[in-house]
């Protein structure tokens, strides 16, 4: 069974057994509260860290444009695996670059299983 949220606290609410997969969404390091009224994504992983479950994912997804914490936080959590994706709704979300989610996805690589989702194609530009 597998449970999602951007307010993991709830978590902490109740025992769940080990068939159970526990995950948040965490689609950035930065504050954009003009974009979503979950909590700030320090406070979401701040409170995934203190839920005591052995298997947890991160949903990065719409990935949004991201400082060098993400990264660290993603490896603190120790998630059995990541789920990263660009904005399939094109919303004109701030997102990254390809080359920063490709980094990002073979620095996550090394610690967990990483699932990609909707990945941008590269744009080609003319000189």
């Amino acid at each position: 069974f597998f449970f999602q949220t951007k307010n993991p606290a709830c978590f902490n609410q109740y025992s769940f057994p080990d068939n159970v997969m526990l995950g948040i969404t965490l689609e950035t390091d930065r504050s954009y509260v003009s974009i979503s009224k979950a909590p700030e994504p320090e406070e979401r992983y701040k409170e995934f860290l203190e839920v005591n479950h052995l298997r947890k994912v991160v949903t990065i997804e719409p990935i949004l444009d991201f400082d060098g914490f993400l990264l660290d936080w993603v490896k603190e959590i120790g998630p059995e695996r990541v789920y990263i994706g660009y904005d399939t709704k094109k919303c004109n979300l701030p997102e990254p670059p390809l080359w920063r989610v490709r980094f990002l996805i073979s620095e996550l690589s090394k610690i967990t299983k990483v699932k990609t989702k909707y990945m941008k194609r590269e744009v080609q530009t003319k000189l």
